[in-house]
This record gives structure tokens, sequence and C-alpha cells, in this order.
């Protein structure tokens, strides 16, 4: 198995946390990327003392321009001799009726769960182009079921979704592999903060 650098976004607690951990075991060199500098600290020792090849926290505000592009320039500034891989986590979940939810709660799960994984794929495409890398989408199951009270997650979802597929077919001549994983909900502290939250 071939070491590889991986940036993981939204990397400082549930899913992202624990990915991390698992590569870490394999000896990969780990970027752990999320917008709070000071909740990158524990997982990023954890990853070390598994047996990462190193373990570099990226405090990056994905909803942001200059976020996308500082997460992007730390996997294009690691070892250039490993495989690059960019595994997108980052994501808000919003439940309930689509006509009680505000403007600005439809806007934020847009933007994060589907414009700012789009344009972090496009920024990290000439390194993972040159390493020919890989891409792995973290979507759900509302992006492919009529879950009521998912609209706008659920759409967001199933946009990075098919993004992801015709990305696959365009990148494939460049040996770039883009991959899906599709859970189902997960106990995470993702829902502390989301009304209407399934029972835990």
């Amino acid at each position: 198995m071939s070491l590889k650098r991986v940036l993981i976004t939204g990397a400082s607690r549930g899913i992202g946390a624990a990915i991390a951990r698992e590569l870490a075991q394999e000896g990969h060199l780990v970027l752990l990327a999320a917008r709070n500098e000071d909740a990158l600290m524990q997982p990023s020792a954890e990853c070390l003392a598994l047996g990462a090849r190193a373990a570099v926290p990226v405090p990056a505000d994905l909803m942001t321009d200059v976020g996308r592009q500082r997460a992007a320039l730390a996997l294009a500034e690691q070892e250039e001799s490993l495989e690059p891989c960019l595994i997108q986590n980052a994501g808000i979940a919003a439940l309930g009726p689509f006509a009680e939810q505000s403007r600005e709660t439809v806007a934020q799960v847009l933007h994060l769960d589907f414009v700012a994984a789009v344009d972090l794929a496009h920024l990290c495409l000439p390194v993972l182009r040159q390493g020919r890398g890989q891409i792995v989408h973290l979507l759900s199951v509302a992006g492919e079921s009529a879950l009521a009270g998912s609209a706008v997650y659920g759409a967001a979802k199933a946009g990075l979704r098919h993004f992801g597929r015709v990305l696959r077919e365009e990148l494939r001549a460049d040996g770039v592999r883009v991959g899906q994983i599709l859970p189902g909900a997960v106990d995470t502290a993702v829902w502390d903060a989301v009304e209407n939250a399934p029972p835990r």
C-alpha cells in the first residue's frame, strides 16, 4: 500500500476525525481541516500517536474563499512524492419543513454542502491531476431518498453526488479517481445544533 497525503475537511470531530484516525493507523500523512484551530489540536495529536506520517492541522473556514484556498494550498505544499487525496466531509445538517427554514439557513446549507465542496475540488484539481490522486465525497442517503424535512440538505447532497459522477468520467483519463460514500444518520456532534434532529 502506497502512502498518501490526505486532506480531510470537517476533521475536528465526528466522521471526519474518525477517518483521520483510521488513515493515521495506516501511516498516511493527514491534513485535518476545520474552522476552529483549537478543536483540531486533539484529533491531530491522536493521529500522531496512532502512527501518522504527519498530522497537520489546517484551520480553514470553507465558507470563505480564503479558507478554501488555504486548504487547497496545504494539500499542495505537503510531500509531493505522496499521492494526494481530498476527502470532502465538511457540511451542515438542517432539517425541518422547507417553508419554515430561514433563507439564511437555506443559503448556508447550499453554500457549504455544495458550492464550497465544488470550489475546493476545483482548487485541488491541479495537484490531484499531477499526482494521479483521489477525491472522496461524504454524502448522505438524504440525497437519494425523498425524506420529509431534508429538502435543502438532500438537494445539496444530490447535487454533489451528480457532480462527483460527472467528475469521475472527466478525470478518468488523468488517473484521478472519484468515490462517494452515502451513510445514513450517524450519531455525531453535528446533530447538537440541528432542530428537529432524529432520535439519538
